[in-house]
C-alpha cells in the first residue's frame, strides 16, 4: 500500500499472487504456471543468453487469432511473396518469384532451408513473371546461403554470421520464430491469452556498441519501427485474423506448415516427460 505509507493499516490484510520473473534482452519474462519453472536460458534462442551488446527495439501487442496460425504464417515459405508485396518496408527490394524448400530438425528447432531459388520464370498459359522493377533493389547474391530473403547482403554482422543457423528461418516450441537477417535478427514470441487470442511480442535485435548501438536507435525510432513493425507486421495481424481454416488445401511449400504441425503434436519440449528429438546430424556428431 504504497500510497498509504508503511504504516498502513491494510498491510497484511491483501495479497496478490505472484509469479517468478527474470529479465533478459531487455524484457521481463514471467512464469504462470503450477510447477516448478525452467530457467529462461533454456527456452530463448541460444544466442540471446549471453550476448555481445546489442541494441532491440520491438513491439507488444494483443491479437485476434490462435498463436499457432502466428507461428504458421511467420515460418511459411510463400506468404511474404504475396502478403507483404505492398509493404513498405519491402516494396524496393526484389524478391524471388518461386523457392524450393526442404524443412531440417536441429535439436528443438525447426529450420526452413532452401534448395532452389528463381527470381524469373515461364509459366506455360501465363507467360514470362518476375518480381524486377527499374525501382527495385537487386539482390547482391543470386544464388548460394544467405541471410535474410531478398538477395543477402555485402556484409553480414559478425556475430550472426557465426551462429551458424542452418538457414535463415526457424521456429520452435513455445512458439519462438526466429528470422536472421544480415545485419539483425528478428525474433517473434506467440503468447496465448484464451481461445482466439494471443499476445504478439515482436523484437528487433541489431548486435552493435558505441555509435552504431546509437545509430540503430535513431533509425529504427525515426523509421524502422513503423515500416517493420508497424506496417510490415500489421499485414501478418490482418491475415492471421482472418484465417478461417479447415478446410484448406495445402500445395508443395506447405511443407513448412506441416513440419511445425508435427512439431506442436510432440508436446512441450519443457516438460521433463516430453523428450526432445535430436536429428540423424546431431547424432552423428556426437558419436
Amino acid at each position: 500500500m504504497i500510497t498509504d505509507g508503511p504504516d498502513s493499516p491494510m498491510c497484511g490484510k491483501a495479497t496478490v499472487r505472484t509469479h517468478p520473473t527474470e529479465e533478459a534482452i531487455g524484457l521481463i519474462w514471467v512464469f504462470i504456471g503450477d510447477r516448478e519453472p525452467h530457467p529462461l536460458s533454456d527456452q530463448l534462442p541460444e544466442e540471446l543468453v549471453d550476448p555481445p551488446a546489442f541494441a532491440v527495439g520491438g513491439r507488444i501487442q494483443d491479437r485476434g487469432g490462435d498463436w499457432r496460425l502466428y507461428a504458421e504464417n511467420g515460418f511459411d515459405e510463400d506468404h511474404a511473396k504475396y502478403l507483404h508485396r505492398t509493404s513498405y518496408w519491402r516494396i524496393f527490394k526484389m524478391r524471388p518469384t518461386w523457392n524450393k524448400v526442404h524443412i531440417e530438425r536441429h535439436g528443438r528447432w525447426i529450420y526452413r532451408i532452401e534448395d532452389e531459388r528463381h527470381w524469373e520464370a515461364d509459366f506455360p498459359g501465363l507467360g514470362h513473371w518476375s518480381n524486377d522493377r527499374w525501382w527495385k533493389i537487386k539482390p547482391k547474391q543470386q544464388r548460394g546461403k544467405l541471410l535474410g530473403n531478398t538477395g543477402g547482403s555485402k556484409k553480414s554482422d559478425p556475430y550472426i554470421e557465426g551462429q551458424g543457423f542452418a538457414g535463415f528461418a526457424s521456429l520452435s516450441l513455445p512458439g519462438v520464430l526466429r528470422i536472421a537477417y544480415p545485419q539483425f535478427i528478428h525474433y517473434e514470441f506467440y503468447v496465448p491469452i484464451e481461445a482466439g487470442r494471443t499476445k504478439y511480442v515482436g523484437v528487433m535485435v541489431q548486435f552493435k556498441s558505441g555509435l552504431q548501438r546509437a545509430g540503430f536507435y535513431l533509425k529504427y525510432l525515426g523509421g524502422i519501427r513503423w515500416l517493420f513493425h508497424g506496417n510490415f507486421s500489421s499485414q501478418d495481424h490482418w491475415m492471421v485474423e482472418n484465417t478461417d481454416a479447415p478446410p484448406e488445401r495445402l500445395y508443395r511449400p506447405d511443407i513448412s506448415l506441416i513440419e511445425w504441425r508435427r512439431l506442436v503434436e510432440e508436446g512441450n519440449p519443457f516438460d521433463p516427460a516430453v523428450p526432445v528429438e535430436v536429428n540423424a546430424a546431431d547424432e552423428t556428431e556426437e558419436r
